[in-house]
């Protein structure tokens, strides 16, 4: 065991990232199924704050973001920091999800279009419901940052673990989840916190190179790819030793595991 504060906060980005895994994994169900829609998507920038909470210790890691849609459906989602960035392109036209590091010059690619056969499509909704693929509870509606949005509590049980989740959907940005809290609890108890909130929101065509993908970076597994981010985030927030010694959570390398094998079942397409 680490015995020096270093050692300490190594411990505490460790928790922090098993927390944001399992609470971004549970409530991706509200977005990951594609929705039938026509060819002209309203176009945005949103830039915002996640933030991911232990509840025992008070402590919170807090990530700049950025997300772009462009009209024709491209979106990219961007991780921002004073030396390293990490992005994911979702291109629909080309049916593929680029995640991208430039800082580090690696990337990893998904075409997804076999997936999308298995999968049903969902039409979006005025309301933005989730539209029956999981049980939800409507909360009205309220107004975010001069937008109009619907809310949606979902629960999600996961084996002696419980997510709790809002949502905040805006009808005019094409259903974006504008705002989100998350809870996850053991027993009863709240162990983590996730919450996401916009500062600013652009209406029109974002830069074009945000979703530029250079042919030059090295393509890796997504494992190599989410612990080389995460190695870099450690070291600019704390150096190069830090990072060297980063253990990444047991839960967070089974994610990534699956992430490999359905990267590797897809290739095999």
């Amino acid at each position: 065991m680490l015995k020096t504060m270093a050692g300490r906060r190594l411990r505490w980005v460790r928790w922090i990232s098993a927390v944001a895994f399992g609470l971004l994994g549970a409530w991706a169900v509200l977005r990951c199924v594609p929705i039938a829609h026509g060819q002209s998507e309203p176009a945005f920038v949103v830039d915002y704050l996640e933030v991911s909470s232990n509840t025992a210790t008070g402590r919170a890691l807090q990530r700049t973001m950025y997300y772009a849609r462009r009209g024709d459906g491209a979106s990219v989602r961007e991780l921002r920091g004073a030396q390293f960035n990490s992005r994911t392109v979702r291109m629909p036209a080309q049916t593929l999800i680029v995640q991208v590091s430039d800082s580090e010059k690696i990337k990893t690619t998904q075409d997804f279009s076999a997936k999308l056969r298995e999968v049903p499509r969902r039409t979006r909704r005025a309301d933005c419901a989730p539209d029956g693929l999981i049980g939800y509870e409507s909360l009205g509606t309220r107004w975010v940052l001069g937008y109009e949005v619907y809310g949606y509590r979902t629960v999600l049980d996961t084996g002696g673990e419980r997510v709790e989740s809002e949502h905040w959907f805006a009808p005019v940005l094409g259903c974006y989840d504008l705002q989100t809290t998350a809870r996850k609890k053991k027993n009863g108890e709240v162990v983590g916190v996730f919450q996401k909130y916009p500062t600013h929101v652009t209406v029109g065509e974002p830069s074009a190179g945000a979703f530029a993908v250079p042919g030059d970076y090295t393509e890796v597994l997504p494992s190599v790819f989410e612990e080389t981010v995460l190695r870099s985030k450690v070291r600019e927030d704390m150096g190069r030793e830090a990072a060297a010694r980063v253990i990444v959570a047991d839960c967070a390398r089974m994610g990534f595991a699956r992430r490999d094998k359905e990267y590797l079942d897809l290739k095999k397409r």
